[in-house]
């Protein structure tokens, strides 16, 4: 080979020699398109705190409520006794401890929403304010105990 031809070669690839690869190619590997990830909306700390409240809340007046109903019927079950005066007492208990959440849950939620930057699902701001509900309506329905 001439000093032209070599020269001509070695400007083609670089200068380098290319080491061949056991299929016979070149060891570049091809360049990948990556999509752009989406990004969320980074929320600030006030409205992520708030928002773990009202979900806390919204829990806490669901298995309040629970606890009320399974007490009800387990009162309205039984005979009366010793035990059922401190039954209705803690009845009263978690009736009460389910309407003060709710009552916290439903002043939050339009907190929430004005706070965040993406408000949250629909669903979940509706069944929130199903189970803010839920212990008004089960204290209203249920026939008082004798």
């Amino acid at each position: 080979m001439s000093k032209k031809k070599k020269k001509k070669k070695r400007q083609n690839s670089g200068g380098k020699q290319a080491k061949p690869t056991s299929s016979g190619s070149s060891s570049r590997k091809p360049t990948r398109s990556r999509r752009p990830q989406p990004t969320q909306a980074q929320e600030e700390r006030p409205a992520e705190a708030l928002t773990v409240g009202w979900m806390i809340c919204a829990i806490a007046t669901f298995f309040g409520a629970l606890a009320a109903l399974s007490l009800w019927l387990l009162l309205w079950s039984t005979v009366e006794g010793e035990i059922a005066h401190e039954t209705r007492m803690f009845l009263n208990l978690m009736f009460f401890t389910a309407q003060i959440s709710s009552l916290v849950a439903l002043a939050l939620t339009p907190v929430i929403h004005w706070l965040r930057k993406s408000p949250p699902p629909r669903l979940i701001t509706c069944a929130v304010l199903l189970i803010v509900a839920l212990p008004w309506i089960l204290r209203l329905s249920l026939p008082a105990l004798p």
